[in-house]
């Protein structure tokens, strides 16, 4: 029985700068760096000769996982947000607007100002809740989200 979402893996292209930015936005902590080779790790990844530098981040209740392939080295991220595959994770704030303002001031790239949802929007079950995305250093597509008052 599956108890709970253990981390969070995120393919990168420069594991230093993705640790710099995840560190700035989310404010979370370094739990440990490491490297990984082997045919357990090239068998369980179906990426033959595997080798990758990882980093576990560690934002309060959640865990990033980034992971710098060495070998061989990954193609650069290409999906917009209506591609199958195309995941976000969204991160949970409490005000969208202060946190839009600040991550903006830093040169962070949004798509577009937060926005709230409306009546007219169909999603009765969140209106009154806001979004906004923006794009790691790959343009993988994360969210800031604040829930409805």
């Amino acid at each position: 029985m599956t108890r709970s979402v253990q981390h969070i893996g995120i393919p990168v292209s420069n594991l230093v700068k993705s640790i710099e930015f995840y560190k700035e936005f989310l404010g979370g902590k370094i739990l440990f760096q490491n490297e990984m080779v082997g045919e357990g790790f090239s068998k369980g990844t179906k990426v033959p000769n595997a080798a990758c530098k990882f980093a576990m981040i560690e934002i309060k209740n959640t865990i990033i996982e980034l992971i710098e392939y060495t070998n061989p080295i990954g193609k650069p991220f290409r999906q917009n947000n209506n591609d199958v595959g195309a995941i976000h994770i969204a991160f949970e704030v409490d005000d969208i607007q202060e946190t839009y303002k600040n991550l903006s001031e830093k040169g962070y790239q949004f798509n577009a100002e937060p926005y709230t949802f409306k009546e007219k929007d169909k999603a009765e079950d969140i209106v009154g809740a806001s979004f906004a995305y923006l794009n790691d250093p790959d343009g993988i597509q994360l969210e800031i989200f604040e829930s409805a008052k």
